[in-house]
């Protein structure tokens, strides 16, 4: 392969990597859908500790990709920060109403964390090593997350089609970064990037079985029921009949 063909592939890996990583945060963030501003209870559904470590891991990864010089790295996960950290705030404002204490745990959470983790990668790491476990570590915490919402959804029955959405665009994310890992040279990407494929395509086979199940058992149960509900109409009415026929009889022996 010759090297303008190299640097084509690398171009796009990037380009895309982008947009995908973006559509994964939007989906990520589905459960804000559910916020409703009249209800004390709006915050319930809310994952926010998903956002709180998706805000972690690029704000992370931004250090990481603007350590190694990788440009198209460093602007999307920029990007993240600030999409990731708009949610945050979303989420702190609508706490206000509810509970000012962990609204003001949460600020500060929030802030005392983004100041010590500027502080400490901008200023103080440049071990390379240690650098990569840290953004191996961080995005590691979102897979987890994600296989723990994926278990969630399962064990309550609740899969919906953001999750399957987030799959795929975590799964595909992590191809075109890790295309983008290769080209680089980069081992800790590679690694990361690799876990993170071969966890994404268990993911989505998951969710496509668990909705195949749910489909077969949906199936099923509207069968039996309509044939319990026509044996049991059948029942009634011949109970009935025998009920009327004998009472009279009853009354005659009387």
């Amino acid at each position: 392969m010759s090297k303008k063909e190299e640097d084509k592939i690398y171009y796009y890996a990037g380009k895309y990597g982008l947009y995908l990583t973006m559509l994964y945060y939007i989906t990520s963030t589905n459960s804000f859908l559910k916020i409703k501003a009249n209800s004390k209870n709006n915050l319930e559904h809310v994952k926010f500790y998903k956002i709180l470590f998706n805000y972690t891991a690029s704000f992370i990864s931004y250090f990481y990709a603007d350590l190694s010089y990788y440009e198209e790295m460093s602007y999307t996960n920029l990007l993240a920060i600030l999409f990731n950290l708009s949610f945050l705030i979303v989420y702190v404002i609508f706490e206000i109403k509810i509970d000012m204490v962990d609204t003001i745990l949460n600020i500060l959470m929030i802030s005392i964390a983004s100041l010590t983790y500027f502080h400490y990668f901008y200023e103080i790491l440049v071990d390379e090593f240690i650098f990569g476990l840290y953004f191996m570590g961080s995005n590691l915490l979102v897979l987890i997350h994600l296989v723990y919402d994926n278990y969630t959804g399962y064990k309550t029955k609740s899969n919906s089609i953001f999750n399957f959405l987030t799959n795929i665009f975590f799964t595909l994310t992590a191809i075109c970064w890790f295309i983008y890992a290769i080209y680089k040279k980069d081992f800790y990407m590679k690694i990361l990037f690799g876990i993170e494929i071969f966890s994404g395509f268990v993911l989505i086979l998951g969710n496509k079985l668990f909705s195949k199940i749910c489909e077969n058992k949906k199936e099923g149960f509207k069968d039996i029921t309509n044939e319990e509900l026509i044996n049991n109409q059948n029942l009634n009415m011949n109970n009935t009949i025998e009920f009327e026929e004998n009472k009279p009889k009853k009354y005659e022996n009387i």
